[in-house]
């Protein structure tokens, strides 16, 4: 499928990393259901590849529909987002791991 980069038997499709005889172009599972029904794209990704930016579970829900929505940042406390997404407004560092006064 992909020349000689590796045999087709070890070939993983790029858009839902399922081993298989397919293609990116001809994935089966080509897009995430819960994005296109939401009008929100989702064509890049599949369902199963879908995360949640709230908590970063794959293939559930959307993140405006997240039922672990009580889940705060500890860096600042919001909600719209976790810590490991936290940025830091002074030096964009992200993860809260910056020492901005």
């Amino acid at each position: 499928l992909c020349g000689d980069l590796h045999p087709t038997e070890e070939h993983r499709c790029t858009k839902c990393g399922e081993q298989g005889d397919h293609l990116r172009y001809a994935c089966p599972y080509a897009d995430c259901t819960m994005c296109v029904d939401a009008g929100i794209g989702g064509r890049s990704h599949s369902t199963a590849q879908h995360r949640c930016e709230i908590c970063e579970v794959r293939g559930d829900h959307l993140s405006r529909n997240c039922p672990n929505s009580d889940m705060l940042c500890d860096v600042c406390g919001f909600k719209n987002h976790n810590t490991k997404d936290h940025e830091c407004l002074k030096c964009n560092t992200k993860g809260g791991a910056c020492f901005c006064p």
